[in-house]
């Protein structure tokens, strides 16, 4: 996750890694980041990388690139990824309640298809949120307060369910308008 004060004829954003400082950097973003362009105002942005090693630590480089197709680039900086997890787990979603939106995390003991959903009090499914293939690890997906229709949801009690490898968690959320 990288933040940017300003941006003057900014692109966008790829992200280098090596296994070391001095080692060679290989990108791992498949498309540019998008960039703002040209901004005064604070942006955020971020990048999983879903191709390392639970446990190990890896270097990472920012290019910055702007619409010339000029390279700069920022870091490097060490990053250690997380270990894997020794259960299945689906974490209080923070914040909550929450408006507009809250990140979900939850933990993955070993790959499979995970499947997350957000249901009503009535028990009806209203989000889909994820439904894919994961390593394991730590991860999180973030819910808007909308339906899969786009629609704003009204203030109430919401059901997260993740499913993965047999096993099924809840949380509940609560969404304030």
């Amino acid at each position: 996750r990288w933040s940017t004060a300003s941006e003057t004829e900014n692109m966008g954003f790829d992200v280098y890694r090596a296994e070391a400082a001095e080692a060679p950097f290989v990108k791992v973003n498949k498309t540019l980041i998008p960039g703002a362009g040209n901004a005064n105002v604070l942006h955020t942005y971020s990048y999983v990388d879903r191709e390392v090693d639970p446990g190990k630590s890896y270097y990472y480089k920012l290019a910055d690139v702007d619409y010339r197709g000029r390279v700069k680039f920022h870091g490097p900086i060490s990053v250690a990824s997380n270990p894997v997890p020794m259960v299945y787990e689906l974490q209080q979603n923070y914040p909550n309640p929450f408006n507009p939106e809250t990140t979900i995390r939850f933990n993955v003991r070993s790959e499979g298809r995970v499947w997350i959903g957000i249901y009503n009090a009535a028990g009806q499914l209203v989000r889909h949120l994820a439904d894919e293939i994961m390593p394991p690890g730590s991860h999180t997906v973030v819910w808007n307060g909308k339906s899969d229709a786009g629609e704003l949801l009204s203030s109430g009690t919401y059901f997260c369910v993740m499913r993965v490898n047999g096993v099924e968690l809840s949380k509940k959320i609560v969404l304030t308008r």
